[in-house]
């Protein structure tokens, strides 16, 4: 940040200018740092409740507006507590990281996946022409979640279940 004046001295009437600036870095940072944690899931870095709550409102409003439709899934994996127990929080902690990273390779670049918390995550699947879509997206999700999970040298299987619903088919609110 910085500010400048020209000054103008009365007693030889010679003119300058005095700036001065201000490193603005560590505020900025400060700042991003907080909307950041605001909006986004500090273990898997995926959008949290409040950012999927404003993405799932803006997707409805403009499924209402047009004629396409948001496709809303919610994924919850199987027996989770189990693995969690048995392996270890770190273990489990892990896993819910390669989770987020499977259900972002599975969507589209403009569908919003968002972990909730624990073990329960989200996709908004805007702008969808047909209901198949929704449909092909959760069986590739099945599928990327049923696969084994390398954690630290173990394999860990687990599964899935989803539910869906989609705007404005199963209701518009």
């Amino acid at each position: 940040e910085g500010r400048s004046a020209v000054l103008n001295s009365r007693l030889d009437g010679k003119r300058g200018v005095v700036f001065v600036a201000r490193d603005m870095t560590d505020l900025k940072q400060a700042e991003e740092d907080i909307r950041f944690r605001a909006y986004y899931d500090s273990l898997t870095h995926l959008p949290n409740r409040v950012h999927f709550l404003e993405s799932l409102s803006d997707a409805i409003v403009r499924a209402r507006r047009t004629e396409v439709m948001t496709a809303l899934l919610f994924i919850d994996l199987d027996r989770f507590k189990n693995i969690n127990d048995s392996q270890g929080h770190h273990r489990g902690d892990e896993m819910l990281k390669e989770v987020a990273k499977r259900l972002k390779r599975c969507v589209r670049s403009t569908d919003t996946v968002a972990r909730l918390g624990g073990d329960e995550f989200t996709v908004v699947t805007p702008d969808l022409t047909n209901e198949l879509h929704a449909s092909k997206i959760t069986e590739t999700i099945l599928e990327a979640l049923s696969q084994p999970y390398d954690l630290f040298g173990q394999e860990i299987y687990a599964s899935a279940s989803i539910g869906i619903t989609i705007c404005p088919t199963d209701g518009d609110d």
